[in-house]
C-alpha cells in the first residue's frame, strides 16, 4: 500500500472520531503553543545575539564605593572618576563614551511632555551601529566641552511629538534654558540597549556637556553619583577583568590621593568594574522565565499522559481492524507505521494550532510590558517557534506511537481471526496503567505545590496593607527650570505660596512640600545619607531621607508610636529636630530609648546635631524590606515635591495643575504627576502576573489531571468488570467494592506524591534563588495533596458508578 494512500486511510479513520481527535489537538495544541512562546522568550534571554556587531566588546562601567571593604553605595561613581577614565589615554579600549541617564520635559512644547534623556558622548550611538530615519549623528565637533546644543530624537519620539513631519530636523527642544536642536532621528528598527532599568527607553540624546549634575559634583571625589556611567568598546582578545582591575587601581589610587586628610573617607575606597552589556540587560531574570518554562513543560507532560491513555483505549478499540490487517500479511512494522502515520496527521494539526496560539502568547507577552522581563520588545514568531514545535511534536508522535506498538502482542493478534474474533491483542497492563498514574499524581502535585505557593506569596504582596495612604493622594514632581537660578530665600517663598495655591483648591484638601517619597519607582530616587553620634561620622549609619514640612507626614498616615510630629515652626525655621522610622531606632539606638537622643548629619548646611522627637512605624511594603528611614523638616530646592490630598472622589490633571502653578511662578511646570494607588500598583505588578499565571496553571493542571487519571481508572474499571461483577453476586456491596478500588488506586497515588516530593525538593533548592517564593508553607504544600486526594476518590467513584450503581447481572452480562 502506498504512503499516500495510507495517509487518506488514517485521515478518514480520524474523521469518523472527531471527539477524539479534538481532544488530543486542543490539548497539546494549548500547552505546546504556550510552551513554544515561553521557549522564544528563554531563547531570546540566554541564545539570541545582541543586535549590535560587536556585542562581546560592548562593556559598561559598574562603580561601588566600598566602606571598611564593605560596599556602600552600588553601582553609583564620582563624577571625577568617570572624567578620568574617558580621558585617560590608554590602550585596551577601541572606543570609550560617557552616558547620564535622565528625565526633564520639554518646556517649548504644549503640555510640556515628560520625556526620558540620555547625556551622551558621540561615540556612544557609532558604538551601537545607530541607523537614522532622519538625519545624523553627532559628530566629533559637538563632543566633549564642546557645548554644542544639539539632539537627537527617537524614532517613537518623532511620531509622539512630531507625528512624523518630515520637517522635524532642524526643529528645537528646550530644556531648562536651553535649546537644543535636533539633528537626527534614530531609525525604527534601532533597538537601544536596556542599561539603566527595564522597558526604559530614551526619548532625546544631548550632549553630555549639558547633563544636569550640579558643579559642585562635578569636582566631588567624595560623591557618588547613580546613573553615570562609562561605556567601553574593548579591542579584540583584551580580557575585561583585567581591565577592570587596571581601572579600580589607577582611579583608587587617585581617590585617595584626592581625600586624604579627611577622616570620613578615611577606611573608604571605589571600584570600577566592567559589566558586558547582556550581563547588565539580562541580569537574573532568566532564572524566572526558567521556571516558567518548567512549568508549562510539566502542564505539556500531563497533557501527553492523557494523549497516551486516549490512544490506547483508541487501539484496543481498533484491534479487531488491525487483526484482519494481520490476517492479511500486515506485519507488526506496518501496523507501527499506520499508526505513526495517524499520529502524524494528528500531530500536524496540532503544530498548526499551537503555532497560532503561540504567536498571541508573544504578542501578549509583549503587550504586557513585564518589568522584569528584559528584551521583549524584541520577542519574534519566527523559524525557531516553527522549529521547536515541530520537533516536539514529531518526538511526542514517535514516543507514543512506539507505546502503542509495544503494547500490541503480534502473535495473538494473528491468531485473533482463526478464534472467531474472539481474544485481546492489545490490553494495557497493570504496570503501564500504574506508571501513567504515577506519572500523572507525580506531575500534577509538582506543579500544584509550585503554582499554589507562588499564587499564595502573590496575593499576600498584593493584600499586605502598606501602612501609607494611597487614596485620594498624588505625588507631583516639580520642574522650576531656571527659577533654580533665583534666591533660597525666594525659590522657598515661591514654593510656600504654591502650597497655598493648592490649598485654597476646592478639590484640594490639604498639601505638603517635600523631597523623597516611599514609593518610588527605584532606589535610585532615594536620597541615602548617614547619621551618626559623633561629628566625625565613625559610627555612622545609613538610611533614605525624605525633606518634608509639618503636613507629610499626616498626609500619608504614618503612624505616629513615640514623640511628636512636626510643627509649622519646625519647618519654617529649618530646626535641628528629626523623625525615624522604626527600623532605623533600632540601628541607631538598639535597646536604648531614641527619643532626645542628639545625632549628626552629614549632608546638614550646619555643624549642629539633630534631636530625635519622634518615631514612626515601619511600612509594609509588597515585597520589600524595610529601609531606615528620616524625616528632616527641611526645603528641597532643586528638585521640589508637592504631595497633595485630594477631596474624594475628585481628580487632578497637569494641565489643571500647571495653571495653578503659572499663577505663582511661570517657570514652574509638572515634571511628573503619580497618582500613589498607580504606584502601589506598580509594585505589585509583578506579583498581580505571577499570581494570574500560577491561578491558569493550578486550574488547567487539574483539568488535564482530572480528565487523565479519570480516563486511566475508567479503563481499568472496565477490565474488571467481570471481576466486580462475580463479587457483589456473591455479597460484596457497592461501599466494600468502591473502598477497595481506593485502596488500591491510593498505593499507586502515594507513590506519585514520593516522587512529586523528590522533584519538589530539586525545585525548591533552585526557587531559593528566584524572587518567584520567599518560604515554602505548611499550607501551599498540604493542599496539593489534598486536591489530588479528593480528585482521585472523584475519579475511583466515576468511574465505577456503572458498575456498583447497578445490579451484578448488568456487569455479566456486558462482559460476555
Amino acid at each position: 500500500m502506498s504512503i499516500f494512500r495510507e495517509f487518506r486511510l488514517a485521515l478518514s479513520s480520524l474523521s469518523q472520531v472527531k471527539g477524539y481527535s479534538s481532544a488530543i489537538i486542543l490539548t497539546l495544541g494549548v500547552t505546546l503553543g504556550a510552551l513554544v512562546a515561553i521557549f522564544m522568550v528563554n531563547y531570546q534571554l540566554l541564545s539570541a545575539p545582541l543586535p549590535y556587531d560587536n556585542q562581546d566588546r560592548l562593556f559598561i562601567s559598574k562603580g561601588n564605593s566600598l566602606k571598611d571593604g564593605e560596599i556602600r553605595f552600588s553601582d553609583s561613581s564620582p563624577y571625577p572618576a568617570l572624567m578620568n577614565a574617558y580621558s585617560f589615554s590608554d590602550s585596551d579600549f577601541e572606543q570609550k563614551a560617557l552616558i547620564n541617564f535622565n528625565v526633564d520635559i520639554i518646556r517649548n512644547l504644549p503640555a510640556s511632555p515628560r520625556v526620558n534623556l540620555s547625556y551622551i558622548t558621540p561615540e556612544y550611538l557609532d558604538m551601537l551601529q545607530t541607523p537614522f530615519a532622519l538625519g545624523r549623528n553627532f559628530n566629533a565637533r559637538e563632543g566633549l566641552e564642546a557645548k554644542a546644543p544639539v539632539a537627537i530624537i527617537s524614532y517613537d519620539a518623532w511620531d509622539k511629538l512630531f507625528g512624523k513631519r518630515q520637517d522635524a530636523v532642524g526643529k528645537t527642544l528646550r530644556f531648562g534654558e536651553t535649546n537644543f536642536k535636533i539633528i537626527g532621528i534614530t531609525a525604527k528598527e534601532f533597538v537601544e540597549p536596556e542599561l539603566v532599568s527595564i522597558g526604559r527607553l530614551t526619548d532625546v540624546w544631548l550632549s553630555w556637556d549639558f547633563n544636569l549634575t550640579e558643579e559642585g559634583w562635578r569636582h566631588s571625589w567624595g560623591g557618588q553619583l547613580s546613573n553615570h556611567h562609562l561605556i567601553g568598546l574593548l579591542k579584540p582578545g583584551v580580557n575585561p577583568q583585567q581591565v577592570s582591575h587596571k581601572l579600580t587601581s589607577r582611579l583608587n589610587n587617585q581617590y585617595r590621593k584626592e581625600l586624604a586628610g579627611r577622616s570620613f573617607f578615611k577606611s573608604s575606597s571605589i571600584e570600577f568594574k566592567l559589566t558586558s552589556f547582556r550581563e547588565k540587560i539580562i541580569g537574573d531574570s532568566y532564572q524566572q522565565t526558567l521556571l516558567l518554562f518548567t512549568g508549562v513543560f510539566l502542564l505539556l507532560m500531563i497533557a501527553v499522559a492523557n494523549t497516551m491513555n486516549l490512544i490506547l483505549a483508541r487501539t484496543a478499540n481498533r484491534q479487531r481492524i488491525m487483526a484482519i490487517q494481520a490476517a492479511l500479511g500486515a506485519q507488526k512494522s506496518d501496523l507501527f507505521r499506520s499508526t505513526l502515520i495517524e499520529m502524524s496527521l494528528l500531530m500536524t494539526a496540532t503544530v498548526l494550532f499551537s503555532l497560532a496560539f503561540s504567536y498571541m502568547g508573544i504578542d501578549y507577552i509583549k503587550q504586557l510590558q513585564l518589568d522584569w522581563l528584559p528584551r521583549a520588545n524584541e520577542l519574534s514568531f519566527n523559524w525557531l517557534s516553527v522549529a521547536f514545535s515541530a520537533l516536539v511534536s514529531s518526538l511526542i508522535a514517535l514516543l507514543t506511537s512506539l507505546l502503542v506498538n509495544r503494547q500490541i502482542d503480534y502473535r495473538k493478534l494473528s491468531q485473533m481471526m482463526l478464534s472467531g474474533g474472539k481474544g485481546t491483542a492489545l490490553q494495557v497492563s497493570k504496570k503501564v496503567r500504574n506508571i501513567l498514574i504515577l506519572s500523572q499524581v507525580a506531575l500534577t502535585a509538582t506543579m500544584l505545590c509550585v503554582s499554589i505557593q507562588v499564587f499564595h506569596q502573590s496575593i499576600s504582596n498584593i493584600i499586605q496593607p502598606s501602612g501609607l495612604a494611597t487614596n485620594n493622594v498624588y505625588q507631583v514632581k516639580v520642574d522650576i527650570g531656571i527659577a533654580r537660578l533665583a534666591s533660597t530665600k525666594v525659590l522657598g517663598e515661591n514654593l510656600k505660596a504654591l502650597r497655598n495655591q493648592f490649598t485654597e483648591n476646592p478639590k484640594i484638601k490639604n498639601a505638603s512640600i517635600a523631597m523623597g517619597f516611599p514609593l518610588s519607582e527605584s532606589t535610585d530616587e532615594h536620597f541615602f545619607s548617614y547619621l551618626s553620634e559623633d561629628a566625625e561620622f565613625q559610627k555612622q549609619q545609613q538610611g533614605v531621607v525624605s525633606l518634608v514640612d509639618e503636613n507629610y507626614l499626616d498626609i500619608l498616615k504614618f503612624e505616629l508610636i513615640k514623640g511628636k510630629t512636626f510643627s509649622a515652626s519646625d519647618y519654617d525655621n529649618a530646626k535641628n529636630v528629626i523623625i525615624i522610622n522604626e527600623t532605623f531606632a533600632d540601628k541607631l539606638a538598639l535597646e536604648e530609648e531614641i527619643i532626645n537622643k542628639r545625632y549628626f548629619w552629614i549632608n546638614a548646611p550646619g555643624d549642629s546635631p539633630y534631636e530625635v522627637v519622634g518615631v514612626v512605624r515601619d511600612l509594609t511594603l509588597p515585597g520589600k524590606e524595610e529601609l531606615p528611614r528620616v524625616f528632616i523638616p527641611y526645603m528641597a530646592f532643586d528638585f521640589p515635591e508637592i504631595l497633595i490630598e485630594v477631596m474624594p472622589n475628585q481628580n487632578l490633571s497637569a494641565i489643571e495643575l500647571n495653571q495653578m502653578m503659572a499663577r505663582v511662578n511661570k517657570e514652574f511646570k509638572v515634571s511628573k504627576l503619580i497618582d500613589i494607588t498607580d504606584a502601589h500598583d506598580r509594585l505589585v505588578h509583578h506579583d498581580k502576573f505571577l499570581a494570574g499565571a500560577a491561578a491558569v496553571l493550578t486550574l488547567l493542571t487539574l483539568f488535564l489531571a482530572s480528565v487523565g487519571v479519570y480516563g486511566i481508572l475508567a479503563y481499568s474499571i472496565q477490565l474488571r468488570r467481570s471481576e466486580l461483577g462475580i463479587r457483589m453476586a456473591i455479597g460484596a456491596t457497592p461501599a466494600t467494592i468502591y473502598l477497595e478500588i481506593i485502596r488500591e488506586n491510593f498505593t499507586t497515588v502515594l507513590a506519585g506524591f514520593v516522587a512529586a516530593g523528590v522533584i519538589v525538593t530539586g525545585l525548591w533548592l533552585w526557587l531559593e534563588n528566584t524572587s518567584f517564593v520567599d518560604e515554602i508553607s505548611l499550607w501551599g504544600a498540604l493542599f496539593p495533596v489534598l486536591l489530588i486526594v479528593i480528585l482521585t476518590a472523584l475519579a475511583s467513584l466515576f468511574s465505577a458508578w456503572r458498575i456498583i450503581s447497578k445490579p451484578a447481572i448488568h456487569s455479566l452480562q456486558n462482559a460476555q
